[in-house]
């Protein structure tokens, strides 16, 4: 049973001390136990040019190769397979997580189905300094392969300095708490998962965040696709999720294929096109030079 932690904050941040804290509650039920710090890690972004996408396509199947291979994306990616649940910890800036964990989470495209072969699971800690926080734990939820399944999460808010959650003992109690729980999940047979985090009757019972899109009379969630009607019951408003819509969820087999299609399709329209989408770019390709920076070390004129 092997957990890694995983913090995308500052050395000995809120986020390192959290969920080392959270590591030493798994180790207390068995787990072994392994860190990375995100910053330590050199990761190009995900530049678009869909070359994995093309390869997948053309060859089938789920998994494929990035173009960019002079990174420590393929080491991650191991540590990640590796591992039966990882713990993931970040700050969070203006509303969400940092920038440098969702342009990660960019590149799991690569992944496919190297997850299915074994259960693996996920816990999230998240740390504040106002309550500004409102996409902080959905975002965080699509940066791990969709095949980890959630465990726990959790917030904190109001701690805007540098290990300042020390002074927070129910906060971390509370990570302590989520290691363990993320140990325990690990002990079971993956058929006897639940998530033990909290929830409300406004929660989306896959992912199980509670940001919803409403939509005339019923609520969806951005994040699984699945939809709810929106009912009423007294002052309090809550969403009925339906059964096989539940199903049905962005990342179940049937709908991934229906995705997929759907890129391959719109591939097949750029190929049979490509000569008049060519001749169409042509005016863009000379139109307004870029406006660079100074080169290091110059000076900027004076007007």
């Amino acid at each position: 049973m092997k957990v890694l932690g995983i913090s995308c904050g500052r050395k000995l941040g809120n986020s390192e001390i959290m969920v080392k804290e959270a590591l030493m509650g798994a180790e207390e039920l068995g787990a072994k136990v392994e860190i990375i710090r995100l910053h330590d890690l050199s990761i190009k972004p995900c530049t678009g040019c869909e070359s994995c996408r093309i390869r997948e396509l053309k060859e089938g199947g789920m998994c494929a190769k990035c173009i960019i291979e002079d990174d420590d994306m393929p080491f991650f990616v191991e540590k990640l397979l590796e591992c039966d649940g990882a713990i993931v910890a970040a700050p969070i800036f203006h509303l969400m997580p940092p920038g440098f964990l969702t342009m990660i989470g960019n590149r799991m495209a690569i992944v496919g189905t190297r997850f299915r072969q074994k259960p693996h699971y996920s816990a999230h800690i998240m740390v504040g300094g106002t309550d500004w926080i409102s996409l902080a734990l959905p975002l965080m939820a699509i940066f791990l392969p969709h095949d980890f399944k959630l465990v726990d999460q959790m917030v904190v808010t109001y701690i805007p300095r540098p290990g300042q959650i020390l002074l927070n003992e129910e906060a971390m109690k509370r990570a302590r708490g989520l290691g363990c729980n993320i140990a325990e999940a690990i002990k079971r047979p993956s058929s006897e998962m639940k998530y033990v985090g909290t929830s409300d009757a406004r929660t989306c019972p896959l992912c199980h965040q509670n940001l919803l899109v409403v939509k005339e009379h019923f609520a969806e969630c951005p994040l699984c696709g699945i939809q709810g009607k929106i009912e009423l019951a007294g002052s309090e408003v809550r969403v009925v999720f339906d059964e096989d819509g539940i199903k049905r969820d962005r990342w179940s087999p049937v709908m991934m294929t229906k995705h997929l299609s759907e890129v391959q399709r719109g591939h097949k329209m750029y190929e049979e096109r490509k000569v008049e989408l060519n001749q169409k770019l042509e005016i863009y390709k000379t139109y307004l030079p870029f406006t660079l920076p100074p080169k290091r070390g110059s000076k900027t004129p004076k007007k």
